[in-house]
């Protein structure tokens, strides 16, 4: 039987397509602008790589639910924070028929003044088959962060750092030992206006990153890959925090251009991306890196005037 048109023939070796590098940014420039036309380039390969073959999963008809789409995309604004979320289903994925490994949650807990954001991402990036793992430590995690909310906000407003460090720690490390052990990178920020404070943790690579005055530095510079981290931070008018799976974390680590390039669009005075403007940031193609590629970015609004 002749295959569907745009099926990969299974006999052949798959290839991914070539997609020209950008060029480097200038060395004396951390905040490089954008090329002529690139933002148009970017904008055309919202896919990885868009003429690869993208093929879906085999759907077993009795567990529908299981089924885990190509691309999750999320987005929210509170006060003067600004949230975009990603998972996308890498390259390697797409081309081998198999499932997205990483995992996103956002979650807000409770109401007003009162409430406050989980943002979470877990898996190890790779075309394993891994997302069951990963969406139970998310499950798992956003139970546990949302049964301890009272608390956990009350030592947020306090500035306790070392009774969150405590908390977070056991939670993370409970969640993990009974869903799975996949990497982890997680936020929790307060909504209301009483406090600025936030508290980034989690496991494993992908240590968040701040962009403050254009230029992206680590939150928790020489944290062991194993070991659990948490940076509580008050955020300042104008910064960008990034967190990011290991699919990701990998092409940041090996294009250094491409952190260059997120900084050159969403530096102030450039307004947040939409949610279609994100999938494109994240999206360009790095040779040689084409696992899935999750993330979360929170912009806090510059001062007026």
């Amino acid at each position: 039987m002749p295959r569907a048109s745009g099926e990969r023939d299974p006999a052949r070796p798959y290839v991914p397509a070539r997609v020209p590098a950008p060029p480097e940014p200038a060395a004396d420039s951390p905040v490089p602008a954008l090329p002529a036309g690139w933002a148009q380039v970017a904008t055309a390969h919202a896919g990885l790589r868009p003429t690869a073959p993208a093929l879906w999963p085999a759907a077993d008809p009795d567990r529908l639910a299981d089924l885990v789409p190509d691309t999750v995309l999320d987005g929210a604004g509170y006060g003067r924070l600004t949230v975009r979320a990603l998972s996308v289903r890498g390259d390697d994925a797409r081309a081998l028929g198999a499932p997205r490994g990483e995992a996103l949650l956002t979650a807000r807990f409770g109401e007003g003044e009162d409430a406050v954001l989980l943002l979470a991402l877990a898996g190890d990036g790779g075309p394993g088959g891994g997302h069951p793992a990963s969406a139970a430590v998310l499950r798992a995690l956003g139970e546990a962060v949302g049964n301890h909310r009272v608390p956990l906000l009350d030592d947020l407003r306090a500035g306790r750092e070392q009774a969150l460090r405590a908390g977070l720690r056991r939670i993370t490390e409970r969640v993990r030992s009974t869903s799975g052990d996949s990497p982890l990178s997680a936020a929790l920020l307060p909504v209301g206006t009483v406090s600025a404070a936030r508290v980034y943790f989690g496991v494993g690579p992908g240590v968040p990153l701040r962009m403050r005055g254009g230029v992206w530095r680590p939150l928790a510079p020489g944290t062991p890959e194993g070991a659990f981290r948490l940076t509580a931070d008050l955020g300042r008018p104008g910064d960008v925090t990034l967190l990011y799976g290991p699919g990701l974390a990998g092409a940041l680590r090996g294009a250094p251009r491409l952190a260059a390039r997120l900084a050159a669009r969403w530096a102030p005075p450039a307004a947040p991306p939409n949610g279609a403007g994100f999938l494109a940031d994240l999206s360009l193609p790095v040779p040689g890196h084409t696992g899935d590629r999750s993330a979360v970015a929170v912009w806090d609004a510059p001062e007026a005037g």
